[in-house]
């Protein structure tokens, strides 16, 4: 599902569902995370980090561990629905990473990318803020609404395509072909 033209439309000042922003802190694991903990070193307070053995959560505490992790500071697109983010109850907003189409990638590939046959991604043409990149569903990950906010917005997909977003989305978690279960011609 490729929507037709206008693919983009102006970012508001709004945190809206498909906005794509640039500058974004998103982290992932890639070992196991070193916890941190605090310590006083000639009267100043530190992070240092330690063996996750030697880490004890207190009962209760729902604001989680503090660790040492990588994080990619990129593009990501807004995943979460607008009512959510509206909410007051809402802390946290759902991402996706976009990076940038690989140029040196067999031009076969490339093709399939472009055509949404790989479910994982969801390509975005090239726009006056950036060149053709690729939202990618293995790299979804949560921020805090207020970091979000300050993150600078540099376009917003189009109804259209923010759907169409969606809907490869959804292909990607339930791997069925929703075209066939979903859109069948009427008789």
């Amino acid at each position: 599902m490729v929507p037709e033209k206008p693919f983009y439309r102006a970012a508001s000042g709004e945190l809206s569902q498909g906005n794509i922003f640039d500058r974004v802190l998103l982290v992932y694991a890639t070992a196991t995370p070193l916890p941190l903990r605090a310590v006083s070193i000639e009267g100043r307070s530190l992070l240092e980090t330690s063996p996750i053995s030697e880490i004890t959560q207190p009962a209760g505490k729902a604001h989680g561990l503090q660790v040492a992790a990588a994080c990619d500071f990129t593009r990501a697109v807004l995943l979460t629905y607008d009512c959510e983010i509206d909410k007051p109850a809402t802390k946290h907003l759902t991402l996706a990473l976009v990076r940038p189409l690989d140029p040196s990638m067999p031009k076969q590939s490339q093709q399939i990318l472009r055509e949404n046959r790989k479910l994982s991604i969801f390509f975005l043409p090239a726009d006056g803020h950036f060149r053709e990149s690729l939202v990618d569903f293995i790299r979804v990950s949560t921020v805090p609404k207020d970091l979000l906010k300050a993150a600078p917005r540099i376009a917003c997909l189009s109804e259209e395509a923010r759907q169409a977003m969606l809907f490869q989305f959804i292909r990607y978690f339930c791997r069925k072909d929703l075209t066939a279960a979903f859109f069948q011609p009427s008789a």
